[in-house]
């Protein structure tokens, strides 16, 4: 096995590659020649390859397999490895999910096209929809990883996805602490997290907002919906008030 995954044959490296993973555990030493050859690998047929494998072995081997595919080369354009690289995180996404975070503390990996194009979207949005406190955790701490605006974009578009229909409320103080600054982004406003975790103070200052003709139709909009979605009784008289008030009825109709 050692002398096929070293061969200079590329079509015998693939059939041990995948050999390796119809074991689906490998030697130490069988570990450590398919971590090297993950780095260092150029063929398309055997990146891909390397890719499935890592999805059907132990996290110890897999995690550093998909980081040296990562690093090594940028499959971005290709049509199937981008995702079987996510399916191999995937499969780690719980299992090994301190592994897959460490992964995303090394810059290189924040770098790669196919983490930041088919990766990071989905792998929050796996968290959250998920649930539990230990996602809602890794979900925060991808947040705080994220070493750009564009990648935690990326993040809150994915997260966003994830909570689509949720109730909030049961959200990790952690969780909820990292979406803060991007609540605007995330719902449409400074008070939505409040009202999505249904903090009364949050709706009484929203129901106001909503109330205000001269406030920000957009805003008013959101909070309309967010309040709707949610069930807040107390802001059915302002929703009222609005739809029979023709002006603010017609400013908010230009906004949807």
């Amino acid at each position: 096995m050692r002398i096929a995954l070293s061969h200079k044959d590329p079509f015998v490296r693939n059939l041990a590659v995948r050999l390796a993973g119809d074991h689906k555990s490998v030697s130490p030493v069988v570990s450590k020649h398919l971590i090297r050859l993950a780095a260092t690998e150029t063929d398309l047929e055997n990146r891909s390859q390397i890719a499935a494998t890592a999805k059907r072995l132990p996290g110890h081997t897999a995690i550093p397999m998909i980081e040296g595919l990562l690093k090594s080369g940028d499959d971005a354009t290709d049509a199937d490895i981008p995702l079987l690289i996510w399916w191999a995180i995937e499969a780690k996404a719980e299992t090994d999910r301190d592994k897959v975070l460490d992964m995303f503390q090394r810059p290189a990996v924040w770098k790669s096209k196919t983490i930041q194009n088919t990766v990071l979207k989905r792998l929050i949005q796996r968290y959250v929809m998920a649930g539990g406190n230990a996602n809602f955790i890794a979900a925060a701490r991808l947040i705080e990883l994220a070493p750009s605006k564009n990648a935690a974009k990326e993040l809150i578009s994915g997260l966003s996805e994830g909570l689509r229909g949720r109730d909030l409320i049961g959200l990790s103080p952690a969780l909820a602490k990292a979406i803060k600054p991007y609540q605007n982004e995330l719902f449409g406003g400074p008070l939505a997290l409040g009202i999505r975790q249904g903090k009364t103070g949050a709706v009484e200052k929203a129901i106001l907002v909503i109330a205000d003709p001269k406030a920000d139709p957009q805003q008013r909009l959101a909070y309309a919906r967010l309040l709707g979605e949610s069930g807040q009784k107390k802001a059915v008289p302002a929703l009222l008030k609005i739809v029979q008030t023709s002006g603010s009825s017609a400013a908010l109709k230009q906004t949807a």
